[in-house]
């Protein structure tokens, strides 16, 4: 086994010290009048070791193309070119490198990177694969880099942006909670009667398994069922860490609409403005109606007066639904207080609810299979609604679970709705959602509901979408409750029709909802209000008497015309409210659970077999997480971050590094551990690591700058060197490991296609914005689903590669044939292969033979009219020009002679067959969307967009030199 290096940190004293005696001793040094800054240092002294000398630099044009790519993706444009190439200043490189770093595609590229690292998706992923809202996150990455945000707070707010302070500015505390959408775009599962807890262990577990890749270059996901068979990570470790990512108020199953809580509504300006206004108007109707409390008073004085002196019988006011299960049929239930909407049996007709004796009267046996349904419009209520439910149960054992009563979609829809619950603990749960457990209301009691005798349980809720405005009674006492969720922005509802996104109306039940039951309760007398009840009321019901408390209190709630006109004010300003965020995006993000519950240790990883509680905590061979860190997703990042952390620096570095030269100085850099690779300079990625994370004062540099490493190694010798490789420096480095040359490989998927686009003219170069769908073959989405391809059109079709919508279950096929990552888990490095099927899609895809065809019909008229006004008639040039053009488009570079005559005797063999087969010419130029210029004739324009395709299909435009 190899000696664990990764545990031992740099020594910053004498890598620095080192560096600054290289400086200063330039004769007899390898690197002297070769090296441009202290990479350069290292890399030399590996030279010198191994008997090898550093390439020469690339010429202008290589250098120029090589960087632009590295920096934002794309190809340097033809203007670009020559002003560099005719740039003759010692600094025009580095005016070059300021401006690409400065450029908003800088942000675009490096996003590319990470969205890898993320397993940024637009979908959920497993089998049914329905579509997130993801890209706000991926907008925010963007900005992120374009900002240079310090990499140790890029990294902070995504583990633990919602556990940051807040600050003064809002838009800086939203981004902190997008960014921890980093922690939710794993695949979930929306598979119908699913295990709540198994997907739940399954999230933690994936977000454990991205942290110890992502920030700690580990294989921790082998500690899952048993210790690590080759690091020393135990199992014990790997719980330590998922201990951290196993607190949130996350569901097992994610619904099928909207967005699975916990989750951020980012309204924009227009709407802060709207519900600013709405807030102003709700503040000013509690002004009025305090100014009118006087009024209120003495009208209140003035009803006591004409009360019988016998007692206050209650109005009742908005009672919408009364049953008393006196009925002798047991399939349906009449309601007294509308006769044309009784209730009745849904689910197994032949095991009804059973005839038992009531609290009054007669009861209903509740046995879990038949449930009483009252129907599609009673208990219809919103977010802005306020209403009461009241009734008197009897739990016939211990231990039950399930829903009391309910208007809710269930677990497939995010139990959208409202539900009372009954706990196996005793205690009951009344939650409003959107989408359970967290954008909503939630309160569970902390008493006992009691067994065996019949209890009054009143639930009321004020329509404010607060916590605050929602009681729960036991026998006309409130009860205290625990709050466990209190954010509820949304609608409680699926639209006007009443439907979930299958079409399916789910009605007010007893003892039922959609996949979820309740056996072995009774019930009776169960009472339904259109409007808040006051505490006198419900002690009132509770007690069944003749007499009620008709208290001031009361009659605002039931008696007085003025409050309840302020109420339906207020109530209409809440709807809009409602309204406004509905139509906002919504994005999953992190949010603790106020009351955690603990993390076992899973027997062999298994969700049902908890063993001992486990405590947060770090692996044990590296650096304790210290008292003064909290032991939370916050203290983790901090102990990231921190001088005595060996790895996280190093990693950050080395994947940096594997941007430019194709590999890492660590080549496996998703593996630093006894399995992986030992670095090939491990002095340079020391001292890159403590650059990194110090700074250098001196020269200005900030600790965790990112752009400044990037700028460190872009402006070396090292990078600026021709990829010729020499016989000596093959035999002896075949690989480039010791850095005897400069980069050359493959482009990534997403740069091929978009330097096709840039090449051509098409690319539209807004940034940010929903997920875009580019040209795609037919029938692909269908292959595994009923959903189909909703093709993009317009600009959308020529965005940047990276808003092309991620399906996981079918990724676009032309980028995985480039090697895409599929993104169903945290990749850090992405494969390589040389296939048939990648020169197919340059050669055939619609997307680059559109771009040849737009090239040549942008090129060729700009060349003739040129040559006209230069020669006053069309000169034999003009096709030697086009070719150059051409190149220098597509490749950065003027044509070779050979190339020049090879490729005009293309365009004039092709030239000759069009005119001969204009059926061939008309379909080639048909394809794409872009208009044709009807200006040039077809077989010209054909036989130069095949030339054009021919540039597009050699190597350099795919390989980075």
């Amino acid at each position: 086994m190899k000696t664990f290096w990764r545990i031992y940190l740099p020594l910053c004293g004498s890598l620095l010290a080192g560096c600054q005696s290289e400086r200063q001793q330039p004769v007899g040094n390898p690197s002297a009048g070769w090296a441009r800054n202290d990479i350069d240092r290292f890399v030399a002294q590996a030279h010198v070791q191994r008997g090898l000398k550093p390439a020469p630099e690339a010429d202008r044009y290589t250098l120029l193309r090589r960087v632009t790519l590295d920096l934002t993706g794309l190809p340097p444009t033809p203007a670009e070119i020559d002003a560099f190439v005719a740039d003759k200043a010692p600094d025009a490189y580095e005016n070059v490198v300021e401006r690409l770093l400065n450029s908003p595609h800088y942000g675009e590229h490096q996003a590319t990177f990470w969205l890898d690292v993320a397993r940024y998706a637009d979908t959920h992923g497993y089998q049914l694969d329905v579509t997130r809202t993801a890209w706000p996150y991926r907008d925010w990455v963007i900005r992120a880099f374009n900002q240079n945000l310090p990499y140790d707070r890029f990294v902070t707010w995504q583990l633990a942006g919602d556990l940051l302070p807040s600050t003064a500015n809002p838009a800086e505390n939203r981004d902190r909670l997008v960014a921890t959408a980093f922690n939710r775009m794993h695949p979930q599962n929306q598979e119908g009667g699913i295990v709540e807890d198994e997907y739940r262990a399954e999230y933690a577990a994936d977000r454990t398994n991205t942290f110890g890749k992502a920030m700690l270059g580990l294989t921790v996901e082998c500690a899952r069922c048993h210790d690590h068979k080759y690091d020393p990570i135990s199992q014990k470790d790997y719980y330590g860490l998922f201990a951290f990512f196993d607190k949130i108020n996350e569901a097992g199953q994610v619904p099928f609409n909207g967005e699975s809580s916990p989750t951020i509504t980012l309204t924009d300006a227009k709407a802060e403005e709207q519900l600013r206004a709405i807030q102003q108007q709700l503040a000013q109707l509690d002004r009025q109606q305090k100014a009118d409390a006087v009024r209120t008073q003495a009208d209140y004085r003035q009803w006591l007066t004409r009360q019988p002196k016998t007692g206050v019988r209650p109005n009742w006011r908005g009672l919408i639904g009364r049953y008393t299960f006196d009925d002798t049929t047991r399939t349906w239930f009449t309601n007294s207080a509308d006769t044309l909407l009784p209730a009745q049996v849904s689910g197994n007709r032949d095991l009804l609810p059973q005839i038992r004796p009531g609290r009054f009267g007669r009861g209903r046996l509740v046995n879990g299979e038949g449930h009483i349904d009252l129907g599609p419009t009673i208990g219809y209520f919103e977010r802005h609604d306020a209403f009461a439910v009241s009734m008197w149960i009897k739990l016939t054992k211990k231990g039950l679970r399930g829903p009391v009563f309910a208007r809710s979609n269930g677990l497939d829809n995010g139990n959208r709705g409202y539900e009372c619950m009954m706990n196996p603990d005793g205690t009951l749960s009344f939650y409003l959602a959107h989408s359970y457990p967290d954008h909503a209301i939630d309160l569970q009691t902390i008493e006992k509901v009691p067994v065996g005798r019949w209890v009054h349980l009143t639930v009321t809720y004020d329509g404010s979408g607060s916590a605050r405005g929602t009681h729960i009674y036991l026998d006309g006492r409130e009860q205290p409750v625990r709050v466990q969720a209190d954010r509820l922005q949304k609608s409680i509802l699926y639209g006007f029709g009443r439907q979930n996104g299958f079409g399916l109306v789910f009605n007010f039940m007893i003892g039922g909802k959609f996949r979820d039951s309740m056996a072995d309760f009774l019930v009776d007398e169960l009472a339904l209000f259109n409007r808040e009840l006051s505490p006198d009321e419900v002690a009132f019901l509770g007690k069944k008497t003749n007499q009620l408390n008709p208290s001031l209190t009361y009659y605002r709630s039931a008696v007085d015309t003025i409050s309840a006109r302020y109420r339906e004010q207020r109530a209409c300003l809440r709807q809009q409210e409602t309204q406004i965020y509905d139509a906002c995006e919504e994005v999953m993000v992190m949010r603790e659970r106020r009351h955690a519950k603990p993390t076992h240790l899973l027997k062999r990883g298994a969700y049902d077999a908890p063993g001992e509680v486990i405590q947060p905590g770090t692996p044990h061979f590296l650096p304790t997480l210290g008292d003064d860190l909290s032991r939370n997703r916050l203290g983790l990042a901090q102990w990231l971050l921190r001088a005595d952390n060996p790895l996280f620096a190093r990693v950050a570095v080395n994947r940096i590094w594997q941007q430019y030269f194709g590999q890492g100085l660590v080549k496996s850099s998703d593996d630093f551990g006894n399995q992986g690779n030992l670095p090939t300079h491990p002095e340079l990625l020391d001292y890159l690591a403590i650059r990194f994370r110090e700074g250098w004062t001196e020269k200005g540099i900030k600790s965790w700058d990112v752009k400044a490493l990037h700028r460190l190694v872009v402006l070396s010798a090292t990078y600026r060197q021709s990829s010729v490789v020499s016989a000596k420096a093959r035999e002896i480095d075949f690989d480039n490991s010791y850095l005897s040359r400069g980069p050359s490989y493959r482009l990534s998927a997403e740069q091929i296609r978009d330097n096709a686009l840039a090449v051509s003219g098409l690319l539209v170069r807004k940034l940010g914005g929903a997920s875009v769908y580019p040209y795609q073959p037919a029938g692909v989405w269908e292959s595994v689903s009923t959903t189909q391809y909703p093709a993009s059109h317009g600009d959308s079709l020529y965005r940047r590669t990276l808003y092309t919508f991620w399906r996981r279950t079918t990724p676009h096929p032309a980028l995985i044939n480039f090697d895409a990552s599929e993104r169903h888990m945290c990749t850090v490095k992405r494969q390589k292969t040389a296939t048939p099927l990648q020169a197919l899609v340059t050669l055939n895809d619609p997307q680059y033979v559109e771009a040849a065809r737009v090239l040549a019909q942008r090129v060729v008229p700009l060349t003739k009219r040129h040559s006209r006004e230069a020669t006053n008639n069309a000169n034999e040039e003009v096709p030697l020009t086009i070719i150059n053009t051409f190149f220098k488009a597509i490749l950065s570079r003027p044509a070779r002679p050979q190339e020049m005559k090879w490729m005009e005797q293309l365009y004039r063999e092709e030239f000759a067959d069009f005119r001969k087969n204009p059926v061939r010419a008309s379909e080639l130029l048909a394809v794409g969307e872009h208009s044709v210029d009807q200006q040039i004739p077809p077989s010209e324009l054909a036989a130069w967009t095949v030339v054009a395709s021919t540039i597009m299909n050699m190597d350099e435009m795919t390989v980075k030199r």
